[in-house]
């Protein structure tokens, strides 16, 4: 009954008490208004999160193909180092070829580019018997290339 008063006495006078209580305790839910506004305005949001996604796309790629050159690379280095043997790491115009496993790079990663100077060979120490080497990925024009330099003691990196 509190509740009751309280909004009865928000009133004005000259409003009809029994029509005030209806109006004030049939307050649920959300309106049709309310509802095409909320819906109009993720459509709205999602609209430009998309468009801003898709234009991002090929450097999500070109980075992603980076990441995982550099991944292999590391793994190959692992490999070597663990089975205590050296292991090669050859590359093509498509991706490249480590222990039996070919990965194609431009099939995986849309729009992306491979080259190196050279293959590498991973020793069992985790240096490599062929030098530095630099692994050059290219996406779409306009975007700066992503480079994986593997050094002379085996470290790897994304520049």
């Amino acid at each position: 009954m509190k509740g009751l008063r309280a909004s009865v006495l928000l009133m004005p006078p000259h409003v009809d008490m029994m029509m005030s209580f209806f109006v004030v305790n049939n307050k649920k839910g959300f309106t049709l208004t309310e509802l095409l506004i909320a819906v109009a305005l993720i459509g709205i949001l999602s609209g430009v999160a998309v468009t801003s996604i898709k234009a991002n796309l090929p450097q999500y790629y070109l980075s992603g193909a980076a990441r995982q050159v550099m991944t292999d690379m590391m793994l190959a280095r692992m490999k070597a180092v663990s089975n205590n043997a050296a292991r090669s790491v050859t590359f093509s115009s498509t991706g490249y070829t480590t222990g039996g496993v070919t990965t194609n790079i431009t099939s995986q990663y849309k729009g992306v580019a491979l080259s190196s100077t050279g293959g590498i060979t991973f020793t069992p120490m985790g240096t490599t018997s062929t030098g530095s080497a630099t692994i050059t990925l290219t996406g779409s024009p306009g975007l700066s290339p992503k480079y994986v330099d593997v050094s002379a003691v085996g470290r790897v990196r994304i520049r």
